[in-house]
């Protein structure tokens, strides 16, 4: 049986489209050159290199010998195949083991949005199954194919296509991000702040709510805001710039993080606590040896009877999570220095 060719999603008989990204610029690399992607505290790429790896990573997420499709649901799909995909994304792009939770969780997203749109181009109710067996595209094998559309069939997936559109409708504001995660844009707001400082969610909500020419990207947005500054206004001149001040009025109307989504932080992220607040990598650890081998060393750094520069305290631990970031126990080390909230604040 022949299959749709691949090229063919992302169009339409009427007119060309764009199709999807191909990754060129992963394509055109050199042999052996690897790209590092630079993650936050929370385990999120944030430089410009996390957007081509997000894009190369989806060129392999649509490819059925890559990741199976005939699962209902994402944590369900074998973990063998996850980790074969994060080895393979490692060839062309060094990320570290804490940011594997965010690299899965992007995974999911390409993997359901891919699964949406062949059946968005390929599922007609109103063919016969053989019909639609036919038009197995080319990167989905045929059996693979076969699983799907029983499962678009069934009526469990029904009832949840049904309620996502619901859920949809009730979204009423956009975003003017673009490619740019919200990981990202925390980033690069941080780095063109003089002083270094991270903006807060209810500043950032401005930021992505807002196009070019300074107006709100919807009217829903826009009453927001003026619910922001309103609130924000009544606030004494030297709390204004207050993180908890900014966090406390941005919940009272953006409203209460629920589900463990934390808003305007992105997906995937550790340590993210519910309503604003982040205090670092909070994981429980799996391994007590190793935490308490690096208690230990850390320890062992503070012995020293001369007062150390708290400089100097600054780019010791820095290095110190460095050396053992690539460790599965990543947490480890910010529980080693839990007994030392100032020692903790620095590396945060």
């Amino acid at each position: 049986m022949d299959c749709i060719p691949s090229s063919s999603i992302g169009t339409t008989s009427q007119h060309k489209k764009r199709g999807h990204n191909r990754s060129i610029k992963t394509e055109k690399m050199k042999p052996g050159e690897v790209r590092k992607v630079l993650l936050n505290v929370h385990g999120q790429g944030i430089n410009d290199i996390t957007s081509e790896f997000i894009t190369w990573m989806g060129t392999l997420v649509r490819n059925g010998n890559n990741l199976p499709y005939n699962y209902h649901d994402w944590r369900k799909v074998p973990v063998h195949y996850k980790e074969a995909l994060w080895n393979k994304m490692q060839d062309k792009y060094e990320v570290l083991v804490l940011g594997r939770k965010w690299a899965f969780a992007k995974m999911g997203l390409q993997w359901k949005a891919f699964k949406r749109e062949l059946r968005r181009k390929f599922f007609d109710k109103s063919e016969s199954i053989d019909e639609v067996i036919e038009k197995c595209p080319a990167m989905v094998p045929l059996d693979q194919w076969k699983s799907l559309i029983d499962i678009w069939m069934s009526a469990k997936n029904k009832k949840l296509r049904n309620d996502n559109k619901k859920n949809r409708q009730l979204q009423k504001m956009n975003h003017t991000c673009g490619r740019r995660s919200y990981a990202q844009r925390f980033y690069l707001k941080k780095t063109e702040n003089l002083e270094g400082v991270e903006p807060t969610r209810l500043q950032m909500f401005v930021e992505t709510h807002t196009r070019k020419d300074d107006t709100p990207v919807d009217p829903v947005s826009a009453q927001k805001m003026r619910d922001l500054y309103e609130d924000l206004n009544k606030v004494s001149e030297e709390n204004k710039n207050n993180l908890s001040v900014h966090e406390t009025i941005f919940t009272k109307n953006l409203g209460k993080d629920t589900h463990g989504r934390v808003r305007l932080r992105g997906v995937g992220g550790i340590g993210i606590l519910l309503d604003g607040i982040f205090g670092g990598v909070v994981v429980t650890l799996i391994m007590e040896r190793e935490n308490r081998e690096l208690k230990n060393q850390v320890s062992e750094c503070f012995l020293d009877p001369e007062p150390i520069p708290r400089m100097h305290i600054k780019q010791s631990l820095r290095l110190f999570f460095d050396m053992h970031s690539h460790s599965e126990n990543t947490c480890a080390l910010y529980a080693a220095v839990e007994d030392s909230a100032d020692m903790a604040r620095l590396i945060i």
